[in-house]
């Protein structure tokens, strides 16, 4: 007997609802049989296989979308434009962004946590594009609040470099503490790590100090500010205002020429006794707000993998092999799919073939896999998209990350860096406008469009 109501056995064998109940009770302790309602039992091992049959058939029943539908729902689900039931009207909205003041930051942060990306693009491009009424002083609250935390991931050039942002409370889930590398610290560096391992938030001055107190001897301040800056990259330090990276993206030529010209420690060998730089002040917005060390209680490594899956669904819908790699997650894409498939024999996702390009093994939600459904519908009954440009380097531009950039004859090479640009239709690429403005490659034939038909980012 497959599956059966406890009353049909009653009748059919006369037997006492107690016994049965104990009966069953006992099989279901040593997981043989299943209750599914309060009156109906199944085999475990029925259920299984009924379960697997069902998620065999609603495999076989989606078939892939286009790219460009799952492009449509990146930006939807990224706040950069709004859901919409195909109406033209709603299509034809170029209203900046989709969430609203400083909820609408946390919402951002909270979605994009743990990504980096390039401290000049935070302000004028990532945000903006998505909270409507952005303003630098919605960041400048959540960061003075506590509620939010920055931490750096690597260096670009003299004045940019890639930064994650966090939200305090789940900041495990997001921050990778960085390994500890004190054979290729300078001796200030250590030294500096070591004021800050005593706890506590300090100005750069109280730092030097304390770093004098402890050895008797003045710090060059520009050689300070440039190991505070090298432990920043390292994602040891932060500070709890945003100051010092806006005034790192908008430094100019002369003063990019004057930290290179800078004094700089010697492995080894501590600066010390050394007369503070005219060029460099304690009230300079380079060294602004005060400084700690990033210290973050670490996850399990199963705890980890699970928030990381978790924040890949919310961030991009369908996790993939293009997905994982574009995060470098720990383990690759082996680690993360051995996840999926236990989450999916839960019932948590779904795995299949949701859209073309994306590779074999995607894994998504029901509700994603639906809205999928609705915009290739809403495809086939409607060309009025409002053209949206963002920063070619933004989460929610698909291209160039979890899909291959589109053909095209041209020998310019589209790239995701800080300054380029695209404008995307209807989840389509119309065009890839270089760094510099200079170059540019279209894949639409032209057409009449005015500027105030784009909606800038």
């Amino acid at each position: 007997m497959l599956w059966s109501r406890l009353n049909n056995w009653l009748m059919s064998f006369s037997l006492g609802i107690a016994i049965v109940e104990e009966q069953l009770q006992q099989l279901r302790e040593q997981g043989l049989v299943m209750n599914l309602q309060q009156d109906i039992w199944v085999s475990d091992e029925v259920f299984r296989r009924l379960r697997l049959r069902s998620l065999q058939a609603a495999r076989e029943a989606t078939r892939p979308v286009a790219a460009t539908t799952y492009a449509r729902l990146l930006l939807e689900r990224q706040g950069v434009l709004p859901a919409t039931d195909g109406s033209p009207a709603l299509f034809a909205s170029t209203s900046p962004g989709v969430y609203e003041g400083v909820d609408g930051v946390m919402r951002v942060i909270e979605q994009l946590a743990g990504v980096g990306l390039p401290a000049s693009l935070w302000e004028s491009q990532i945000l903006p594009a998505r909270v409507r009424d952005y303003s630098s002083e919605m960041l400048d609250e959540l960061l003075a609040t506590g509620a939010v935390i920055w931490s750096g991931q690597k260096k670009l050039g003299e004045d940019d470099g890639l930064v994650a942002l966090h939200l305090q409370e789940y900041a495990a889930e997001s921050f990778t503490p960085a390994e500890a590398d004190q054979a290729n610290r300078s001796a200030l560096q250590q030294a500096i790590v070591a004021v800050l391992a005593d706890g506590g938030a300090w100005f750069a001055q109280q730092i030097s100090q304390r770093i004098r107190d402890k050895i008797g001897e003045s710090v060059d301040l520009s050689a300070l500010q440039e190991a505070l800056w090298a432990l920043v990259w390292q994602g040891v330090i932060t500070s709890d205002i945003w100051a010092p990276l806006r005034a790192l993206t908008r430094s100019s030529s002369n003063a990019r020429t004057s930290t290179r010209r800078s004094h700089r420690a010697r492995r080894g060998r501590p600066v010390y006794a050394q007369p503070v730089s005219p060029r460099v002040s304690y009230n300079t917005p380079n060294l602004a707000g005060r400084w700690s060390l990033l210290q973050v209680e670490p996850l399990n490594d199963t705890e980890r993998m699970l928030a990381l899956a978790e924040n890949m669904l919310d961030r991009y819908g369908i996790i993939s092999r293009q997905a994982v790699i574009a995060e470098n997650i720990p383990g690759g894409f082996p680690s993360m799919q051995t996840l999926c498939r236990s989450m999916e024999d839960s019932g948590r996702i779904m795995r299949g073939r949701f859209v073309e390009g994306l590779g074999g093994a995607q894994f998504a939600e029901r509700l994603t896999i639906d809205r999928l459904r609705d915009l290739a519908t809403q495809a086939t009954q409607t060309r009025h998209y409002t053209p949206v440009a963002l920063s070619a380097n933004d989460p929610a531009n698909v291209w160039g990350n979890l899909l291959p950039w589109p053909a095209h004859p041209a020998t310019l090479v589209p790239t995701r860096r800080a300054g380029a640009l695209v404008v995307v239709s209807g989840g389509k690429l119309l065009l890839y406008l270089a760094q510099g403005g200079k170059k540019m490659l279209v894949w639409q034939e032209k057409r009449n469009y005015s500027p105030q038909r784009f909606s800038t980012r």
